[in-house]
């Protein structure tokens, strides 16, 4: 298939006036020879962004930027409706409040083209913003793909906003999966593994913001509830072909143990979670 694009950036936006421009600088100032669109799509905004935005695109001259408003609400609408408009095969993730750095295109987009078997490709990050992780370690991301599928299981080994996908493996793995947001990109990549290789830069090309306002960190219970309800949905799914080696199908195999020892865990820590909250209100209470 023939496309306009190189690849094309996604970003989803929904009151995101604080940062939004900060986000579209760090996309155009990209240091690459690849041709790429930027798609926002608004999902029901009720602040000023999209005024702000319309501002900027004529303020740049740049026809490329496209804004549109999506039919239906929810991020997992937005970021479907995005990915369907986009008039290339490479898929760049961001969200409203995060960066780009100035050569995440370019060497995002060589490794999928120099890697036909590859079909995600992540990056390191650098956390900023309110809320600065101490731990370094932490947002430390695997990049070999074997390791990638003994960890996936317990935990999510991409940073969304961070990621560069192929649009076609998008396609086939379903898409964003409704219902699944706060932790639609964990679904989705449990679901991406089995049609191709994902692997992780060791390099750092995104800056990953935080902030009090964010979604994961104000409903950490309902996401994590999520999180359960998606790797049952993985685990009882067979809808996905396998098309890799005999050696990472075994690993593909072996992976549905390790989601179901992390489906258990995962309860056990949502059982922690809602006791703690009790008791931090009856405590607050007796105060």
């Amino acid at each position: 298939m023939n496309y306009m694009f190189d690849c094309s950036i996604v970003i989803p936006v929904k009151n995101g006036e604080k940062y939004i421009i900060e986000a579209l600088t760090s996309c155009i100032n990209q240091q690459t020879k690849y041709k790429y669109e930027i798609l926002v799509c608004n999902d029901n905004s009720t602040d000023k962004s999209i005024s702000i935005i319309k501002s900027f695109i004529l303020s740049k001259k740049n026809n490329f930027i496209k804004l549109y408003n999506v039919p239906s609400t929810g991020l997992v609408s937005a970021l479907n409706f995005g990915v369907n408009k986009a008039s290339s095969n490479i898929i760049l993730r961001l969200d409203q409040d995060d960066l780009m750095l100035k050569d995440r295109i370019k060497l995002q987009v060589d490794y999928l083209n120099l890697h036909p078997n590859t079909v995600l490709v992540g990056s390191q990050i650098k956390i900023f913003g309110e809320r600065i992780v101490k731990e370094k370690t932490k947002y430390l991301y695997p990049n070999d793909y074997e390791k990638i599928i003994r960890k996936l299981p317990f935990s999510n080994c991409f940073a969304h906003p961070s990621v560069a996908f192929k649009k076609d493996a998008f396609i086939k793995a379903g898409g964003y999966r409704s219902g699944t947001d706060g932790c639609e990109d964990y679904d989705l990549w449990l679901r991406m593994i089995k049609i191709g290789k994902a692997v992780n830069l060791n390099k750092i090309l995104t800056a990953y913001r935080t902030h009090s306002e964010q979604h994961s960190y104000n409903n950490k219970t309902i996401i994590l509830k999520k999180k359960i309800a998606t790797q049952y949905h993985i685990l009882t799914s067979n809808k996905y072909s396998l098309n890799n080696t005999n050696k990472i199908t075994n690993f593909l195999e072996l992976s549905k143990t390790f989601l179901l020892i992390s489906i258990l865990l995962h309860i056990f820590k949502l059982i922690l979670v809602i006791l703690i909250s009790k008791l931090n209100f009856i405590g607050k209470y007796l105060k």
